[in-house]
C-alpha cells in the first residue's frame, strides 16, 4: 500500500474522497502532526492512512519477529 501511496504521491494523484471539510476523516487530516510532524508524503490522507497502519501493523510484526526469534533460540539450546 505505501508502494501506491509512493507512486501517487510523486505523480500528484490523489484520492477521489468527497469534501471531508467537517467529517471526523477531514479533521484528522486537517490537523497539524499530519501537515507539518508526520508528513512523508504531501497528501495528508496518505499521511493518516500510513499512521493507522504504523499503529496497526507494527505491533503486530514486532510481536512476530520475537516470536520467531525465541522460538528459533529455544529450538537451537535443545538441540545440543
Amino acid at each position: 500500500m505505501q508502494l501506491i501511496f509512493f507512486v501517487c504521491d510523486k505523480n500528484g494523484w490523489s484520492m477521489n474522497f468527497r469534501d471531508d471539510e467537517g467529517t471526523v476523516l477531514g479533521k484528522f487530516t486537517e490537523a497539524k502532526f499530519f501537515n507539518e510532524q508526520f508528513a512523508p508524503y504531501e497528501n495528508p490522507t496518505f499521511n493518516l492512512f500510513t499512521a493507522v497502519f504504523l499503529v496497526t501493523l507494527l505491533p503486530a510484526a514486532i510481536i512476530g519477529a520475537m516470536k520467531v526469534l525465541f522460538s528459533k533460540k529455544q529450538t537451537n539450546h535443545h538441540a545440543g
